[in-house]
C-alpha cells in the first residue's frame, strides 16, 4: 500500500501519524491484504469439496413417547396442577 493511500486513510480517520508510523501501517496493511488473498485462493480451491457436502439433510421425524408429566415437574421448586409455577412479573 502506498504512503499516499495511508495519508488518505489518516485524513478520513482524523489521525495524525508520523512518517515511521505511516510506513509501518502501510507494511501491516500489505501483510493483511496478502493474507486475505491467500485465504481467498485456498477457499476457492476447497469450494468443490464444500459443494459436495449436503448441509440441509434433515433426519426423519419419528414420534417418540415423552416423559410423563409427573416426572417432568418432580424437581420444580413450585408447581400447580402438574405445571411449573413461576412468580408473576407484571401486574
Amino acid at each position: 500500500m502506498e504512503i499516499k493511500e495511508i495519508q488518505h486513510l489518516e485524513e478520513l480517520s482524523n489521525l495524525k501519524l508520523s512518517s515511521q508510523q505511516r510506513e509501518r501501517f502501510a507494511q501491516d496493511l500489505d501483510n493483511i491484504i496478502q493474507f486475505a488473498s491467500q485465504i481467498s485462493k485456498e477457499t476457492h480451491q476447497a469450494q468443490g469439496f464444500i459443494q459436495s457436502i449436503h448441509l440441509n439433510e434433515l433426519r426423519e421425524d419419528i414420534v417418540q413417547p415423552s416423559l410423563p408429566q409427573e416426572k417432568v415437574v418432580i424437581n420444580a421448586p413450585d408447581q400447580r396442577k402438574g405445571c411449573f409455577a413461576v412468580p408473576r412479573i407484571m401486574e
